[in-house]
């Protein structure tokens, strides 16, 4: 039984098949040159920020460092000053 071919069937290979290659699947369009630099530009613009976050992050990290670092001098100072006032204070009492 041999199928007769209609003018929809040959439409129909004709948008399937593109080029000469029938495993070639070609999907460019015109959105496609607007998109493709819409999203580089996206993409520029993320790594610029993500960097710039990045130069951010490691400021404050070196600021919390030497912070921490003044704090832990300061707790040293006042644990001397507190023990000084307790040894006067002792000797007060004699």
């Amino acid at each position: 039984m041999e199928r007769e071919s209609s003018e929809d069937d040959s439409d129909q290979a004709c948008s399937i098949v593109q080029g000469n290659d029938s495993l070639e699947i070609n999907s460019k369009s015109d959105l496609d040159d607007s998109t493709n630099d819409d999203a580089h530009m996206l993409n520029e613009e993320l790594i610029m920020f993500c960097e710039d976050l990045l130069r951010k992050y490691k400021l404050l990290k070196n600021k919390s460092l030497k912070l921490k670092n003044e704090n832990e001098f300061l707790y040293s100072k006042l644990d001397f000053v507190l023990d000084e006032k307790d040894v006067i204070l002792k000797e007060k009492d004699f």
